[in-house]
């Protein structure tokens, strides 16, 4: 008896065999007893690097990394200008 077993698509596998020849083929990621992930799964990108510590871990859901806030507002010279983060407002 052979079983192949996708595990991105299967939740729980069980294989019951009358002989002992049996074998279990398991394809894509497997981690096993991995402890969750806690951190932030909502970033903002910042102008100095950013780590988040998901290696080995469980996620509950994806990460999104949301655009980098951006403004563009007339000036004194007819023009534009572009302000990037939010650090701009925030210090009014």
């Amino acid at each position: 008896m052979s079983v192949r077993v996708c595990v991105a698509a299967a939740s729980a596998v069980q294989v019951a065999a009358a002989t002992p020849a049996a074998s279990v083929a398991v394809t894509g990621p497997v981690v096993v007893g991995a402890p969750e992930y806690s951190g932030p799964y909502d970033i903002t990108p910042l102008f100095s690097a950013q780590v988040l510590p998901t290696a080995k871990r469980l996620m509950r859901q994806d990460v999104t990394v949301k655009k980098i806030p951006q403004y563009e507002v007339s000036n004194d010279y007819g023009g534009y200008t572009l302000i990037i983060g939010d650090e701009y407002y925030n210090a009014q």
